[in-house]
């Protein structure tokens, strides 16, 4: 005989608004128990008012987690409308709700990306959360290395993403970064409060404020893993300890967290742990409640209220028996001066009580409110009158966050300032509506503004924002375990998840090299510019002006690169925390480099022209012209598409780096035409090399000796003249390779130093009008073909030149 079972989900109140409540929800499905019996059950969702979540008791057979149902406004009907889960159930005692811990193996990367194996283990997660390892593996992206526990429907039980990486695994985890980050003192720090032969009472005071200590270091780079770590911590200490003098020190290190950087944030969502963190908070703040209240009785404290202010959080409790307070109203500045307004060092904000019989419509009129929230008086009354009302009604907790980026589900944010009034151990609605006020951002005033609640991982819509002038807005709630803010049509930050944050620490080699090669090259440009200073013939030559305008680039392009490898000049350059600086440095050093290219791709157009064409070539009497101004042109394109677009592309999300375009911007307007001209320059450059090759060889005499080191000297020149050496770095790139970076520092840095040899030193006219200069008589007169290397064609003999 089949046993009908009615599970039922109610929620009580006397008044009831059909316009802002959910309807009853009634459906049949199927209940397995723990013993494998399967019977039909109703299930009956009451009606509970929108802007609820709520769950039963029970999890879903497909998802082995509990039943959940929300009951959220519906804009495009304006009606409460009520979303739950329509699932067979099962028994949440028959599964096994946690993944096991397990070895594996991977590479770590140590100093110049020296790979050793290391053995690992996964520590031990709950299904739906990501579970980390027990020694540091941190990643190029700032997370540390994690995978997801899943719930396998036919086993009952949890089990890794990702089985196949249980024992073996190719992840490389940095060891050794070149970034300053404090994530491995933060590990230790955990590994200290995890432990479990020490004393709370002694240790966690101590454990706070070196958390805070470490947090607050300015010349450390801030990661995700350093979030994550840190929520970890504060989870460890606030679970247990019920001191109230460690509030402080818990909202200190809280507030230095909320402070991270918009990347750091939105690459922890993954992980959920701006969600952990918040909902860690708000547990502690719940939980020394009543401690916190119990020795502070209004003989004491004759206002009732105890606060722990800090700039991005703020915690109140309030007793209204003392002197009816019953919220906060927070300001912008003191516009008021006939209000008792108070003023909060640590937040930096004004702010002053707000009371039981407060007026709505006087508070929307006080003027410049950042936000408000308080419990009216009708609502109190009810409260106090309810039998069923088992809690301590003398404490109120108030809690506010100025960090709208740790409220979000990944793709919506809260828009502002979030709010939350809460009564600790009631977990009912209120039988009345809480009014929250927030002032809206100048910005996103033509958005119909939405109010939501905040369910610690979900958004549910509670309807439109009534407005009022001054950009005010109002919601109610009736939630106590909700938090309280506006939506809008704001969205979170998307970042690329993968994006390289951190690199592996490299010895000093590739310093050198840069700098020594960067001050060969402006030595030879600097003589290169002296020449044509000097030589008023030499500079007027079409082909040395060319020239010319390709030392200008290399000139700006070196002394950039001599300054940032130079670390005394590297800070005061390279300044990322002014952004319009780093915007204006990046955008430059993006331009300069597209036009260097374009210059080489013009020379490799010329060199063809001149030892692979047969035929002479007819040019335009302005062609030079034309070069120069298509090559210093162009680039202005894609430049000012990125600062139009997406200007923030150019602030680099790594402390320890340079201004300069990155993400998709890197790959588009850099990456693509710089590989595309390296990859033609290299087939002209190997073409012409063929070319002169078989030239040279229809023509063996007693001379081959001297056309073989003809050709070598040509093909140095073409190698660094048509940015051959360029390649190497856009490989190393790719690779990651140590040698290929090697090869790029070495070759790339002395560009300026080779054309310096090849078209000053080399080039005989010149140094004999150099040797004439310097001892003192008349100056040889210069060719167009400047450069003495013969070189025989099939139909011409030619000498080199860059024209």
């Amino acid at each position: 005989m089949q046993i009908l079972t009615f599970l039922l989900l109610l929620y009580y109140s006397p008044f009831i608004n059909t316009e802002q409540w959910c309807e009853r929800v009634k459906y049949q499905t199927n209940f397995t128990t723990r013993s494998s019996e399967v019977l039909p059950v109703l299930i009956v969702w009451y009606p509970v008012h929108e802007g609820t979540q709520s769950k039963l008791e029970v999890c879903s057979k497909t998802q082995g987690q509990y039943i959940q149902g929300k009951c959220s406004h519906n804009f495009q009907n304006q009606v409460a409308t009520r979303f739950v889960q329509r699932e067979e159930l099962l028994d949440c005692t028959s599964i096994r709700n946690y993944c096991q811990s397990r070895s594996f193996t991977h590479f770590y990367l140590s100093t110049n990306r020296e790979k050793t194996i290391h053995t690992n283990y996964w520590l031990e997660g709950h299904i739906g959360e990501y579970s980390g390892t027990k020694d540091m593996c941190l990643l190029e992206n700032g997370l540390p290395l994690t995978q997801k526990c899943i719930y396998d429907a036919y086993k009952r039980q949890g089990i890794w993403e990702n089985q196949n990486s249980g024992k073996t695994s190719t992840v490389n985890c940095l060891h050794d970064t070149d970034q300053r980050i404090v994530t491995n003192d933060l590990n230790k720090l955990y590994m200290e409060v995890s432990e479990q032969n020490r004393d709370p009472m002694q240790d966690n005071p101590k454990a706070a404020d070196k958390l805070a200590s470490i947090l607050a270091k300015n010349y450390a780079e801030r990661i995700a893993a350093d979030l994550k770590i840190s929520t970890n911590i504060l989870k460890e200490i606030t679970t247990t300890d019920r001191q109230p003098e460690m509030m402080t020190k818990v909202l200190a290190a809280t507030d230095l967290l909320l402070k991270s950087n918009e990347n750091v944030v939105s690459t922890s969502v993954k992980m959920n742990t701006p969600t952990q963190l918040i909902k860690t908070i708000d547990n502690y703040v719940n939980k020394v409640a009543n401690v916190v209240m119990r020795n502070s009785n209004c003989s004491q404290i004759p206002s009732g209220v105890v606060k722990y202010t800090k700039d991005l959080v703020s915690v109140f409790y309030i007793n209204p028996r003392c002197s009816n307070v019953s919220g906060i109203a927070f300001y912008n500045t003191q516009t008021n001066y006939a209000m008792k307004v108070l003023y909060g060092a640590s937040s930096k904000k004004y702010y002053r009580y707000l009371y039981l019989n407060q007026s709505l419509e006087h508070i929307i009129q006080e003027g410049d409110i950042e936000s408000a929230v308080y419990m009216p008086e009708n609502v109190y009354k009810a409260l106090l009158a309810d039998i069923d009302t088992k809690v301590n009604m003398d404490t109120l907790a108030i809690s506010l966050y100025r960090a709208p980026n740790f409220f979000t589900n990944g793709t919506t944010q809260a828009e502002n300032v979030v709010l939350k009034l809460s009564i600790p151990k009631y977990k009912g609605e209120l039988p009345g509506d809480v009014p929250l006020i927030f002032q809206r951002p100048l910005a996103n005033v033509t958005e119909q503004p939405q109010c939501a609640n905040w369910d610690l991982g979900t958004w549910i819509s509670t309807g439109f924002a009534k407005e009022f002038p001054k950009n005010l807005v109002l919601c109610n709630t009736r939630s106590t375990s909700s938090f309280g803010a506006i939506l809008g049509l704001r969205h979170s930050h998307n970042v690329t998840k993968n994006i390289q944050i951190l690199t592996v620490l490299m010895d000093i080699a590739q310093d050198l090299i840069s700098i020594v090669g960067c001050c060969l090259s402006l030595f030879g440009l600097s003589c290169v510019w002296i020449t044509a200073i000097c030589f008023k013939e030499w500079r007027s030559q079409t082909s040395n002006k060319l020239l010319l305008n390709m030392c200008l680039v290399l000139t700006l392009l070196m002394s950039y690169f001599l300054f940032i490898n130079l670390p005394g000049l590297r800070n005061r350059l390279v300044d990322i925390e002014n952004v319009n600086h780093c915007i204006i440095q990046g955008a430059f050093l993006h331009y300069i480099i597209l036009v260097l290219f374009l210059w080489m791709f013009f020379f490799a157009i010329l060199q063809y022209q001149r030892y692979v064409t047969v035929i002479g070539i007819q040019r335009s009497a302005h062609f030079a012209l034309n070069y120069t101004l298509t090559a210093w042109g162009v680039p202005l394109v894609p430049t000012a598409l990125v600062i139009f677009w997406n200007k923030n592309a150019y602030v680099p999300l790594s402390k320890n780096t340079i201004c300069y375009p990155r993400g998709q911007c890197l790959y588009m307007t850099v990456l693509l035409p710089i590989s595309v001209i390296s990859i033609a320059n290299l087939a002209i450059f190997i073409y012409i090399f063929c070319s002169i090759r078989k030239s040279v060889n229809k023509f063996c005499d007693a001379n081959e000796r001297k056309s073989i080191i003809v050709q070598l000297r040509l093909s140095i020149l073409l190698f660094f003249l048509l940015g051959i050496s360029w390649l190497f770095g856009i490989l190393a790139h790719m690779d990651t390779s140590q040698v290929l970076s090697t090869l790029f520092c070495l070759t790339s840095t002395i560009q300026g130093f080779v054309l310096f040899i090849y078209f000053v030193v080399v080039d005989k006219r010149t140094r004999s009008s150099w040797l004439k200069f310097c001892c003192g008589g008349q100056f040889y007169s210069f060719g167009e073909n400047t450069t003495d290397i013969p070189i025989k064609t099939v139909n011409s003999s030619k000498k080199l030149s860059i024209e």
